[in-house]
């Protein structure tokens, strides 16, 4: 059974010879690209740079956590369940300490977080790979869009020129 299978697959090679060639350079080729590409992450001996990235945040999280809390009582009751979930939701602290400041990634992103007052001059000067710039306002949006179902979120991502992946 297994030997009339495998003739026919040999027969049906020897009838279109491209999809042997397919069946044997897929494979080869895959290997190749991906080789290329991950090849710095198997090499021991190369050092990877890390990337730089700056995190510029207008306001504060915790005044806009009370200032929320504060506008949402006048519309629900709140419990101290409530409370306690709404100080856990952080979204701009869980983004810098538990996503981009994990032991995982610190070995890849070191982050700065910088005074708004130097947007326009670190911008300028490209000392970093990247820029994440969160508004004010962005945790009572994040929070509204939670617990309201409105979405209305936005930050801003600043990439230097000469970091841009050309099209």
């Amino acid at each position: 059974m297994i030997w009339s299978i495998i003739k026919k697959q040999f027969k049906l090679f020897l009838r279109n010879p491209s999809e042997l060639l397919l069946l044997l350079a897929m494979p080869v080729g895959l290997i190749t690209i991906l080789s290329f590409a991950l090849g710095a992450l198997w090499d021991s001996q190369s050092d990877m740079e890390k990337i730089e990235l700056a995190i510029v945040q207008h306001g504060n999280e915790e005044q806009q956590i009370e200032e929320f809390l504060d506008e949402i009582s006048q519309t629900i009751p709140l419990n101290e369940t409530l409370i306690q979930n709404v100080d856990l939701m952080l979204p701009v602290s869980t983004l810098i300490d538990q996503v981009l400041g994990s032991s995982e990634t610190e070995e890849f992103i070191h982050i700065t977080n910088l005074d708004p007052s130097k947007l326009e001059e670190i911008r300028n000067k490209n000392e970093f790979n990247a820029i994440i710039e969160i508004p004010d306002g962005f945790t009572s949006d994040y929070l509204t869009s939670i617990f309201f179902e409105v979405m209305h979120l936005h930050f801003k991502f600043h990439q230097p020129e000469s970091d841009k992946l050309h099209q």
